[in-house]
């Protein structure tokens, strides 16, 4: 919703806690339409997260519906200016057609001439080829396509594709100016400079479609994002899933950072401090990939380029005791979510063990005399 300079409409494909819709009102949208498929999650997040949430399903700019957000999408006459499809585990069923060729061209159509689309993808739970796949099936729709960190988690990092059907460059004052109406909670150092908000932004991957020449289109009739659910579950030969965080992540990264060095991009001006920007945020999850590894050395080597490459947001991100308690409350949401997300994987663990013992009971009792 920062991108859009003057968001009035926003839809949420997926409500969950509502704390991400919930930065609609704090940044001065006029409405806001959460879809959810399952009712108890909506009571969840009145009940339980109201907190964080700031009461979101209580307000009267907030529309709460109760469908598929697919469906609601298609049938809706409704123009938004950002719609936003939030986190979803790629293997659940029905969940892949979320990630098709036909949910993005019915979002596109429901855009407004200047909106944009945003696909959260949660890359601790995909791999380097389901991560490609969606890509690829994202560029066919949208002319224009951004990739933007939301965090620098090594082991559980999130990333967003924006779509866009006619980019405009980003007014950073303007962006910079709108953040600064966050909750206190929600603030980020990152987000007080228009230098740090760029960490954030990872580049335009319609200057390098040739990256994803090679994977097929996720369609409704070749559903290969929810057919390759098998795979996920994979170990290689550490025993380790190949999701795509960590090295192969950080490569990724270096990539894009090489190839579009010098490439034009409709979001922004070329300019040394954005280029100084965008590499500190490689650096910074370079870091984050080092010290988690507990490879000092590098750890030490990244930390000083971040340093030297943006020392005004190093600055504003040091301890600081007037602001150690909005860090503390920044915290205790982030490992709420991290728990919320642990126990969502429990459980779909254990319906698949469900469901593995109910069908081999049944060809037991289909073998039975």
């Amino acid at each position: 919703m920062l991108l859009h300079p003057d968001p009035r409409h926003v839809a949420f494909v997926g409500l969950a806690t509502g704390i991400s819709a919930s930065a609609g009102a704090a940044l001065g949208v006029k409405e806001t339409t959460v879809i959810e498929l399952v009712p108890e999650v909506a009571t969840a997040a009145r009940a339980h997260f109201a907190p964080w949430n700031a009461k979101l399903l209580e307000r009267a700019d907030v529309q709460l519906v109760l469908d598929d957000g697919r469906r609601y999408l298609a049938a809706s006459r409704d123009s938004f200016d950002v719609i936003v499809s939030d986190l979803f585990v790629p293997w659940n069923p029905g969940t892949g057609n979320l990630y098709a060729r036909e949910m993005y061209e019915t979002a596109a159509r429901r855009l407004a001439p200047d909106g944009l689309f945003c696909q959260w993808l949660p890359l601790y739970q995909l791999t380097r080829e389901e991560f490609d796949i969606i890509v690829r099936t994202f560029l066919s729709v949208f002319p224009h396509v951004s990739l933007w960190r939301d965090d620098f988690y090594s082991e559980l990092p999130v990333v967003g594709l924006v779509g866009q059907l006619a980019p405009k460059p980003l007014d950073l004052t303007r962006i910079h100016e709108r953040a600064l109406h966050l909750p206190d909670w929600s603030k980020d150092p990152l987000f007080s400079t228009s230098r740090g908000l760029l960490m954030l932004y990872a580049g335009s991957l319609s200057a390098v479609p040739d990256l994803f020449r090679l994977a097929p289109l996720n369609t409704d009739d070749n559903p290969l994002i929810e057919f390759l659910a098998p795979k996920l579950t994979r170990v290689n030969s550490t025993n380790n899933t190949d999701w795509f965080t960590g090295k192969s992540l950080a490569a990724f990264y270096d990539i894009l950072d090489k190839r579009l060095e010098s490439t034009p991009d409709p979001l922004l001006p070329a300019s040394k401090q954005i280029s100084a920007a965008r590499q500190a945020g490689t650096a910074l999850y370079h870091y984050a990939v080092a010290a988690t590894g507990h490879d000092d050395g590098a750890a030490r080597r990244y930390e000083a380029d971040v340093r030297a490459l943006v020392p005004e947001v190093v600055a504003l991100g040091d301890y600081n005791p007037k602001t150690q308690e909005k860090s503390e409350d920044q915290q205790a949401v982030a490992t709420l979510l991290r728990q919320q997300e642990a126990l969502r994987q429990q459980l779909e663990e254990m319906q698949r063990r469900l469901s593995k013992l109910s069908a081999a009971k049944k060809t037991s009792d289909d073998r039975a005399p």
